[in-house]
């Protein structure tokens, strides 16, 4: 699906102030990601820096659920031009939102460019080798990260059985209560 982000006039939304505009978006990520995506370009210069950098968290989010890797690739553009992207939780939603959009390499790029090993990368990375079926990658990374938690378990325990690896899938579930660790 293809969303311009050119701010237009659209029905559905209300007007709103600076403040409560990104109260909205952050709500409305759940609700119209499509709505959540072009307010936020319509209102990205009425915002203060935090402010900003909890919109973007927001509407990667946004792109992520609608697939919208074109979208995507705007706002990693404006990451990278407002000096961003040391900003973890950023990174963390660029990951994930190339990820879900099936671009695995951009998603590589941006893991392997990350200062150091952090337990919600790998967790986003994990589960992004194992939705487009590479679970080698997935293992290599799982054995590697560090504080793996219930999370980590789980998604290379459902990425092992997804892709009939009930063994190995086992065998993990079986590390996780070694671990310490309590599905419920």
């Amino acid at each position: 699906m293809l969303v311009s982000l050119r701010p237009k006039f659209f029905t559905g939304l209300p007007h709103l102030s600076a403040a409560s505009a990104l109260k909205w978006v952050s709500t409305a990520t759940t609700q119209n990601p499509e709505d959540h995506l072009r307010l936020f370009f319509k209102r990205r210069t009425d915002q203060t820096h935090t402010d900003y950098e909890r919109a973007l968290v927001s509407v990667l989010k946004s792109c992520a659920s609608l697939k919208a890797f074109f979208q995507g690739q705007q706002l990693h553009s404006l990451v990278l031009k407002s000096g961003l992207d040391s900003n973890t939780f950023i990174n963390n939603s660029l990951i994930n939102m190339y990820a879900k959009c099936g671009f695995i390499a951009g998603a590589e790029s941006l893991f392997d460019s990350c200062s150091g090993l952090d337990p919600v990368s790998c967790n986003i990375m994990v589960a992004g080798y194992v939705k487009s079926g590479n679970l080698d990658n997935a293992r290599q990374l799982f054995e590697k990260m560090p504080g793996k938690g219930c999370v980590s378990y789980t998604t290379m325990i459902m990425g092992l059985s997804r892709n009939g690896y009930w063994g190995e899938a086992i065998e993990v579930f079986k590390d996780m209560r070694n671990a310490g660790g309590d599905p419920k």
